[in-house]
């Protein structure tokens, strides 16, 4: 009985023990936020790192991986690996990657190699670090299939631990919050700039240009080396970051330096710091110039080091400052000292103290964002300060001062307001029909082009219909032109009201054609629209002088993803055949055209 007893306890630990679970593989069944690849991580110790991919990735070397949680950390590079199966529907992902160490990765299918890349992170005195953003690489994961990624790294130097998978659209939405963060920076500085631009042009004190030299340059070099400057005008700016950031960071300095010489007046009350700011503001300068030469490991290094002194020296003349001028020193020094900590906690993220997810929150923009308030603020109480003094001296000359800066701020701002809307009108004009009310042909040939652009960087669909009444003559020919009129006019707000999102854009093409433009719109979707467009037109009842008039139309449409080799005008041209089809066909109907079958020698006019 015993010995029976003792099989079975030994049946159940054995059981237990080849139930404990697999190291399986990453199974990715929707578009998530974040997905940790820590637990999905396996590493061949034993691999040498000098091997290329096809050994590492062997059956026989391919089975000898273990899971990194069981593994002691080691020193030196080690092979490592993760397979992802994608259940879900979406293809494009992002892999998170540490902000330090080096990093060859590798991506396997069916036993091929479909991608290699090299990650490096960007040197400490860099235009690159100016900016905390998060290191990814954008990956193809086809539904249904699984992929295998070889990584080739340091775990000493590199944070596995913070290796992550997430969605590509997930990613866009975290994108759209740090878009708004952004606006709200460079609105603020923007808006801060134009202010201080105003007031000294109305007093002519040069404390103020220094503060829109300084804070402009800033803004201007974060513009830079965010990206944003991309973003807005379509400029690519990073080739040139290693010379635009540290250029403007010198001119920020020399700003800066020339502030706080003007603010605390130092040449009258602290002229051995003056001759020490008189030094910075030339190298600061000198900055500028050199650099030119693009050797941004340099120039940041003097930057850096420039930055410091500035900073240090605003301190200690702030402190020495408050027994003349108290209160504005106060925030002067508050502004300084919020900024020297905003770069001690960038330059403490640069070299890796702060955990991963600290290293991309925007210290250095949110120190230099409030450092612009605050000494806005110490301006603006220095000016109250200078103005009660001069009170006590003249104080009708100071009356009528401040009269003037009323008036003509007053009518500046009339002005601004006046030309606001005299423009608006104008453009209003400029880009709409004076028949039926929409946008104009004009209106069309800009914006077809600024649409066909963005889809083809953000590689989405892009959907161009054009609709042509069927039959018109006949109508202008039975009813008088003044019919035609009401037929247009009718059948233009029957469209619009079918459009419902802010993005889509009708326009009259010419005659009785009109144009529409819907961006993220994939092709079934677009052919339901035009279908419910086409109902609606011809349910319509459109009575003209007690005479009941029937309209149809018919509509051609195209949906495509733009790619870099093609131009707008071959979609238009595949609408425009798949329009004559349409009226071919019978008219009232809606056709679907290929840019595969356009082709660009002009659109005819019906």
């Amino acid at each position: 009985m015993s010995h029976l007893l003792a099989c079975m306890v030994g049946l159940i630990l054995c059981c237990l023990v080849l139930a404990k679970p697999a190291h399986a593989d990453l199974v990715l069944r929707q578009a998530q936020w974040i997905v940790p690849l820590a637990d999905h991580l396996m590493v061949h110790p034993d691999l040498p790192a000098q091997i290329n991919i096809k050994q590492a990735a062997h059956p026989d070397v391919h089975t000898q991986f273990r899971p990194l949680v069981d593994q002691p950390s080691v020193s030196g590079r080690q092979w490592h690996r993760f397979v992802v199966f994608n259940q879900s529907d979406t293809q494009q992902w992002l892999i998170g990657l540490p902000t330090k160490g080096e990093i060859d990765g590798y991506v396997m299918r069916a036993d091929d190699l479909v991608g290699h890349w090299q990650y490096a992170p960007p040197m400490p005195f860099s235009a690159a670090n100016l900016s905390r953003d998060e290191a990814f690489i954008t990956v193809s994961l086809p539904p249904g299939q699984r992929t295998t990624f070889y990584l080739l790294l340091d775990p000493s130097k590199s944070d596995v631990g913070t290796l992550h998978i997430r969605a590509y659209e997930t990613y866009l939405e975290k994108t759209r919050y740090h878009s708004v963060l952004a606006g709200m920076l460079f609105g603020g500085l923007l808006v801060l700039v134009l202010y201080n631009l105003f007031i000294f042009a109305s007093i002519r004190d040069t404390s103020y240009l220094y503060f829109v030299s300084f804070t402009g340059a800033s803004g201007l070099m974060l513009l830079v080396a965010s990206g944003v400057l991309t973003t807005l005008t379509g400029w690519e700016s990073k080739p040139w970051q290693p010379i635009l950031v540290p250029a403007l960071l010198g001119l920020a300095l020399t700003g800066a330096v020339n502030f706080i010489r003007r603010f605390l007046l130092l040449d009258e009350h602290q002229p051995l710091l003056d001759q020490l700011a008189r030094v910075v503001w030339w190298s600061a300068a000198a900055l500028a110039l050199i650099a030119l030469t693009g050797e941004q490991t340099v120039t940041m290094s003097i930057g850096f080091t420039l930055t410091s002194l500035t900073t240090v020296l605003a301190v200690l003349a702030a402190v020495k400052a408050r027994l003349q001028i108290a209160y504005p020193a106060r925030l002067f020094l508050l502004g300084w000292l919020v900024f020297s900590v905003a770069m001690l906690t960038h330059a403490m993220q640069i070299i890796g103290v702060f955990p991963q997810w600290l290293t991309q929150f925007p210290a250095l923009q949110l120190g230099i964002g409030l450092q612009a308030i605050l000494l806005s603020f110490a301006l603006a109480h220095r000016y109250k300060s200078l103005s009660e003094d001069h009170k006590r001296n003249s104080l009708e000359q100071n009356t009528v001062l401040e009269i003037r800066v009323q008036e003509r701020t007053k009518a500046l701002d009339e002005a601004m307001r006046k030309l606001s809307e005299a423009n608006h009108q104008l453009k209003a004009l400029n880009f709409t029909d004076g028949l039926t009310g929409v946008r104009n042909r004009k209106f069309f040939d800009a914006r077809v082009v600024k649409e066909w652009s963005r889809a083809r960087r953000g590689t989405y669909n892009l959907t161009l219909a054009i609709l042509d009444i069927d039959h018109f003559k006949k109508i202008n020919d039975t009813y008088g032109h003044q019919a035609g009129d009401q037929v247009l006019k009718e059948v233009a707000a029957a469209v619009q009201s079918c459009l419902k999102r802010p993005c889509d854009f009708l326009a009259r093409y010419g005659g009785e054609e009109f144009v529409v433009i819907l961006p993220l719109t994939e092709g079934r979707g677009a052919q339901q629209l035009c279908e419910v467009i086409r109902k609606r037109i011809a349910d319509k009842k459109i009575t003209f002088k007690q005479h009941a008039i029937q309209v149809t139309i018919s509509i051609g449409l195209c949906t495509a993803v733009p790619l870099e080799t093609q131009r707008y005008e071959t979609m238009l041209r595949a609408a425009d055949d798949a329009l004559y089809r349409a009226k071919r066909g019978g008219r009232n109907r809606v056709e679907v055209g290929d840019m595969a079958n356009a082709t660009m020698i002009g659109l005819p006019t019906k």
